[in-house]
């Protein structure tokens, strides 16, 4: 999960403020981390709550097992669906250039 997360966060940072004006970079930028923040908490206490649940409270690290397995492919499926609305998802194109000789009358 953490490589994920190092694989991301650079390029969402990246990616937030194209197509914004230069003078709205700052507040794209702080809507950004939050948001990353915000996911981290929500799906960190998710997943707590998933591995509790399934382990039944269990002090025994023998017995958190089951819990830790459960919140795991809870993990993967979100990561699952997250990546499928990637890539479901139309993205318009960027506009090029015009090229030398579209620029001549």
């Amino acid at each position: 999960m953490s490589t994920g997360q190092g694989l991301g966060f650079g390029a969402m940072t990246a990616a937030t403020p194209e197509g914004l004006p230069l003078h709205q970079h700052g507040v794209a930028g702080a809507v950004n981390v939050t948001a990353q923040q915000i996911g981290n908490s929500v799906g960190l206490a998710i997943l707590v709550a998933v591995s509790t649940g399934v382990s039944g409270g269990a002090t025994n690290p023998a017995d958190q097992l089951s819990g830790f397995h459960a919140a795991y492919w809870v993990a993967g499926a979100i990561g699952l669906l997250g990546g499928l609305t990637v890539l479901l998802t139309k993205f318009p194109k960027a506009a090029t250039a015009p090229s030398a000789s579209e620029e001549r009358p």
